[in-house]
C-alpha cells in the first residue's frame, strides 16, 4: 500500500471517530455508561464474526499471544475511561483529552518500536496539540475543567497510546487476518463491559437515538475505522499514524457547533488550521528523515 492511499485510510478512521464523541454523548443520555460500551462492542463483535463466517475465516483462538492479550486490554480499558469519562465532561473536551494519545504513542514508540523523537517531529506534535488545544480551550461552553471526566479521558490517552504502539508491533504477525485479529479486540471490549456490567448502576431508555448511537458506534466508529486503520499501520509508523487522530477533535467540535450549540468561531478555525499543519509536517519529516537514511 502506497503512503497516500494509508494516510486516506487514517483520515477516513479519524473523521469517523471524531463523530463518535457527539454520539457517544447523546447515547449516553439514555444508556449507563458501561452497558454503553458493552452493548457497542458486543454488536461490533457479532457483526465481525458474522463476517468472517461469510468469507470463511477460520478463527485461531489458540494462537493468540501475549502481545494481543495485552493490547487488548489496554483497548478495553480505553473505552472503559473514555465512556465512564464523558458521563462528566463535555464531548470536545473528552476529544482533547483522549487525543493525547499520540503523544504518549510518541513516547512509547521511541522505546518499543525504535521510532526516533527528533526535534522537527517533536515540534510539529506540540504544534497539532497546540492547535486542539486552541480549538477546546477558546470554546466558551468547555471553559470549566471537569476534573473527574477529564481526567478519565486522559488516562484513555494514555492506554490508547499503549495500545496503537503494540497494534503496530503485532501488524507485522501473519498468523491472523486483520478481521480475526479486530474480532478478538472487540470481543475483549465486551468482555471487559460484561464483567464490571454488575458493578454500575444499569440505566437504559430503548427509543430511537438510543438504537441509533449503539449501531451507530459499533459499525461506523467501530468496525469500519477500525479496519482501516490497521490496514495503514502497514505502510504508516505509529507515532504518525497517532498524530492524524488529532483530527477528530475538529470533527467533534464541528458537530457540535453544527447540532449541540457548541460556538463556531475564529477559535475554531485557527486551531484546525494548527492541527492539520501539525499532522501534514509530522508525516512529512518522517518522510524526508526516512529518505536520507
Amino acid at each position: 500500500m502506497s503512503r497516500r492511499a494509508a494516510r486516506i485510510k487514517v483520515i477516513t478512521s479519524a473523521t469517523l471517530w471524531g463523530s463518535s464523541f457527539p454520539i457517544i454523548r447523546i447515547g449516553l443520555m439514555y444508556i449507563s455508561p458501561i452497558l454503553f460500551l458493552f452493548l457497542r462492542f458486543s454488536v461490533a463483535a457479532v457483526m465481525l464474526l458474522l463476517i468472517l463466517y461469510i468469507i470463511n475465516v477460520k478463527l485461531s483462538l489458540h494462537k493468540v499471544n501475549g502481545l494481543i492479550i495485552i493490547s487488548g486490554i489496554f483497548n478495553a480499558t480505553a473505552y472503559a475511561f473514555q465512556f465512564v469519562g464523558q458521563k462528566f465532561t463535555y464531548a470536545t473536551n473528552a476529544a482533547l483529552m483522549v487525543n493525547t494519545s499520540p503523544i504518549f504513542t510518541a513516547i512509547f514508540a521511541h522505546f518499543l518500536l525504535k521510532e526516533k523523537l527528533t526535534k522537527p517531529r517533536v515540534g510539529a506534535i506540540a504544534l497539532t496539540f497546540f492547535g486542539v488545544s486552541i480549538v477546546t480551550l477558546c470554546s466558551g461552553q468547555v471553559l470549566e475543567f471537569r476534573m473527574v471526566g477529564d481526567v478519565l479521558c486522559l488516562l484513555a490517552g494514555i492506554s490508547w497510546g499503549l495500545y496503537m504502539t503494540l497494534a503496530k508491533k503485532i501488524r507485522g504477525d501473519s498468523r491472523f487476518d486483520e478481521l480475526e485479529l479486530l474480532f478478538i479486540w472487540f470481543l475483549y471490549t465486551a468482555a471487559l463491559g460484561g464483567i464490571v456490567l454488575p458493578f454500575e448502576g444499569l440505566r437504559i431508555t430503548i427509543n430511537v437515538w438510543s438504537l441509533f448511537a449503539i449501531l451507530y458506534t459499533a459499525v461506523m466508529c467501530s468496525i469500519i475505522p477500525y479496519m482501516l486503520w490497521y490496514k495503514a499501520l502497514k505502510s504508516l509508523e505509529a507515532t504518525s499514524s497517532a498524530n492524524y487522530f488529532m483530527l477528530e477533535i475538529i470533527i467533534s467540535a464541528i458537530i457540535e457547533a453544527m447540532f449541540l450549540g457548541l460556538s463556531f468561531s475564529v477559535s475554531l478555525i485557527v486551531g484546525a488550521a494548527l492541527v492539520v499543519a501539525g499532522v501534514y509536517l509530522v508525516d512529512y519529516f518522517y518522510r524526508t528523515e526516512k529518505a536520507l537514511v
